[in-house]
């Protein structure tokens, strides 16, 4: 017989296969399910985890503002924990979500949190902040900033060819090439 953990890690590795397969309600099912079983038990951990997942999947079905309140709800979890990591995680998806809706304002001030906590964590990954350095170049490519936009892919492309990530490198060159 299965213990709670091991159902909500179940229903978690169900999920995840769901949304690779694109089957979202299936994902979202069993995530709400393991949602349940963590405050039920009064597991953290799992609650982010089954949190965190929730809002990428109504992101997946486009329910934005659902998305948004997902990520607010951990961003006020990882506050309350003091999870730096977590609050610029959320924070980088937030400002995601408002760039894809052309909330331009609120997409830049989400992804200006996440980089200065990003900048400000010593043992933060320089991948994340890469990640977080896109979304703003796409932001200022779309407000028409270019020398701004300019001046960030290039320093994305620094982070991510430190990290070896060759796809974030040619995607920084072909938008330094574009804007130049």
């Amino acid at each position: 017989m299965q213990t709670e953990i091991e159902k909500i890690q179940t229903l978690l590795a169900s999920a995840e296969k769901a949304r690779r397969e694109k089957r979202f309600e299936d994902a979202k099912r069993d995530v709400v399910s393991a949602l349940a079983i963590s405050r039920l038990i009064q597991q953290v951990d799992f609650r982010v985890q089954s949190l965190n997942d929730l809002a990428r999947i109504e992101r997946d079905l486009g329910n934005t503002i659902t998305a948004i309140a997902g990520y607010m709800k951990l961003v006020k979890l990882y506050q309350k924990n003091s999870n730096q990591a977590g609050i610029a995680h959320s924070y980088r998806h937030l400002a995601d979500i408002y760039l894809e809706a052309n909330h331009l304002e609120k997409a830049d001030v989400y992804y200006r949190k996440a980089i200065e906590i990003y900048k400000n964590k010593a043992h933060q990954s320089s991948l994340d902040l890469a990640n977080a350095s896109r979304g703003l170049a796409l932001l200022k490519v779309r407000q028409e900033k270019i020398q701004e936009a300019l001046d960030i892919w290039e320093h994305a492309r620094k982070l991510y060819a430190t990290n070896k990530i060759n796809k974030g490198v040619k995607e920084c060159d072909r938008w330094i090439a574009k804007l130049q």
